[in-house]
């Protein structure tokens, strides 16, 4: 569903790969190779003229993917080439030059934003509460617990039950308890609403 790329590829994550940004070729390059039309592109660059975001971003609108510049200028090249443009207005650096204190911080912010608003959408979220949790340690089993005595209005005890029945699945529990049904049937329940936990309830 979500695929990262950065200029320099994966070794760039640990070590400083020299001039990677300002090839526009791999930039490209990365996009003809794993984006498709129907797809979103999300180009992130503070000053929004590293070259290798740009082209990537300038080829993925040629595909048919909706093209999204991430970027503290909004005069910038990155901003012009894509269909939106996100701005944060951070204004100038304290050190300038240091992009990590303010338009980096920023732009982790509209990162959480969108990544939320993406999760939501796709159902994984009732009122306020993550409900597609996957409950594979302690602590997340006790989130899944008090999830499904919330929602489902039932003891401890009994989610303990409905969670044992729907292999760990806080909404299958719940829709088990509010549906009164098993877990293959509330499985499919919310296969016929999307996973949406809102709209089968």
């Amino acid at each position: 569903m979500v695929r990262a790329h950065i200029a320099g590829g994966s070794t760039a994550l640990t070590s400083a790969v020299e001039g990677a940004e300002d090839d526009a070729g791999a930039g490209d390059v990365t996009m003809l190779e794993c984006v498709r039309a129907g797809d979103a592109v999300l180009g992130i660059s503070a000053s929004g003229t590293a070259a290798f975001v740009v082209a990537a971003i300038t080829r993925a609108a040629t595909i048919g993917a909706y093209t999204i510049a991430l970027t503290a200028d909004a005069q910038s090249a990155l901003a012009r080439a894509a269909e939106l443009a996100i701005v944060p207005p951070t204004r100038a650096e304290v050190l300038a030059g240091s992009t990590r204190l303010k338009a980096g911080t920023a732009q982790k912010v509209v990162l959480n934003t969108i990544s939320t608003a993406v999760m939501v959408r796709l159902g994984k979220v009732y009122d306020n509460l993550m409900v597609d949790v996957v409950a594979n340690n302690r602590k997340l089993r006790g989130r899944a617990l008090r999830l499904v005595a919330r929602l489902a209005h039932v003891s401890e005890e009994r989610a303990e039950e409905l969670l044992a029945q729907a292999g760990g699945r806080v909404k299958i529990a719940v829709v088990m308890e509010s549906r009164g049904v098993d877990a293959t049937q509330a499985r499919a329940l919310l296969e016929r609403n999307d996973g949406a936990l809102r709209r089968l309830l």
